[in-house]
């Protein structure tokens, strides 16, 4: 389940929840202002990411595609990194709210919930 501040992971195996984890990655982490594109938000769990990678991304400024795509692209990186039990950047341990996923391995399917799964599943 993604939404707008966190991503949730259950596991299940026949039916019967195994695992579970909790991601401080969302949607709404990052708020700009609408007509001018300027960093209104950025929450602590962006800021990690941002602070990590280099992202040129900061408040009160214009944001760039480019600084939008790199923290989208690492935040999904990040999800599937804890989904499939990957190692993580020391420096991000703080956005995972939860336990690592530690039997993550020869999934047979995923399921999207949430906003996001509105945008994943729409007909565009």
């Amino acid at each position: 389940d993604i939404g707008g501040g966190t991503t949730n992971i259950a596991v299940f195996e026949d039916g019967n929840l195994k695992e579970c984890t909790c991601l401080n990655v969302g949607g709404r982490l990052v708020e700009i202002e609408k007509g001018s594109e300027i960093v209104t938000f950025i929450s602590k769990p962006a800021k990690l990411f941002i602070d990590t990678y280099g992202i040129a991304l900061s408040l009160g400024e214009k944001v760039s595609k480019v600084a939008l795509e790199e923290l989208c692209s690492r935040m999904v990186d990040f999800v599937e990194n804890i989904a499939y039990g990957e190692k993580i950047p020391l420096a991000l341990k703080e956005i995972l709210m939860a336990s690592e996923l530690s039997n993550c391995q020869n999934y047979s399917g995923v399921m999207f919930s949430g906003g996001v799964a509105e945008y994943i599943y729409s007909k565009r």
